[in-house]
């Protein structure tokens, strides 16, 4: 009658003292996956240190060209654009598509005299930090020297809460370049105050916000929306997928799981075979 309430017993420890290297081995990854290799891979994906200090960049560069473009203003009654280029033959090769082209007129009218507050990240593709040669109008804010959206044609006579400087815009309608400042936007209006809009899954500025930057709100005319030179692709990055799987409850407990399974099978099978 012992005997036979001893064989339960002898099973159940042999299955513990098979089970418990597993356990242990399973929640041993699990704590190294929770304070090692997540923060590793949120550092890598995003980047929350790096977008802080872009946006701090971007906004403090914009502060500084808006100094520039309001001593611009006071000389000629408007922002570089085509009326000043009318105004004055001295800016007649500082016209063209892009924002680097129109922001050329503050150099030849010597407002600004380098060329690093015109970086911001993420505004053009093959971007870099100007190299600081300003010697010739052609070497002055090539392309991928300037990472602003212009608004031109403006004054100080239009709307004060209208834009002037955008930060990081894609080539494409009113979209932004989601994976620089986490989602964010940065404007630059006309009365020098700096706005963060939070963007929404179509990568534009979120409905409720959108009409205080584009809209009837202000003075914005879409025909003077001058991207940077050359402005990216409407193309998200693969990263951009990635983080929105990974920076879910979801996405966290499968990436424990495919990390902690594998050990936990090795366990299993030097301890219960």
């Amino acid at each position: 009658m012992s005997a036979d309430h001893q064989m339960p017993r002898t099973g159940f420890r042999k299955k513990m003292a098979c089970w418990v290297p597993v356990l242990t081995v399973f929640l041993m990854v699990n704590v190294v996956v929770g304070f090692v290799v997540i923060p590793i891979v949120y550092g890598f994906f995003g980047g929350n240190l790096r977008w802080k200090v872009d946006l701090a960049t971007a906004t403090h560069n914009a502060k500084q060209l808006h100094l520039a473009l309001f001593e611009f203003d006071q000389d000629y009654g408007f922002f570089p654009g085509d009326q000043t280029a009318e105004m004055d033959e001295k800016f007649s090769e500082c016209v063209g598509d892009y924002s680097n082209d129109y922001l050329k007129q503050l150099f030849v009218n010597g407002n600004v005299t380098l060329e690093e507050n015109f970086y911001a990240r993420g505004g053009s593709k093959g971007q870099y930090q100007p190299d600081g040669d300003v010697s010739t109008l052609d070497r002055t804010l090539q392309a991928g020297e300037c990472g602003f959206a212009y608004v031109k044609n403006m004054n100080t006579s239009h709307d004060r809460s209208t834009p002037l400087l955008l930060a990081a815009m894609y080539g494409d309608g009113y979209k932004f370049n989601t994976d620089v400042y986490s989602r964010k936007a940065m404007t630059i209006r006309i009365d020098g105050s700096v706005k963060h809009y939070a963007l929404d899954d179509n990568y534009e500025v979120v409905a409720s916000e959108k009409n205080n930057l584009f809209g009837p709100n202000t003075d914005f005319n879409p025909d003077h929306l001058c991207y940077a030179k050359y402005p990216y692709a409407y193309k998200p990055s693969i990263s951009k997928w990635i983080k929105r799987f990974l920076f879910t409850d979801a996405g966290l407990i499968i990436l424990m799981l495919f990390i902690s399974i594998p050990p936990a099978i090795l366990a299993y099978r030097s301890s219960c075979q």
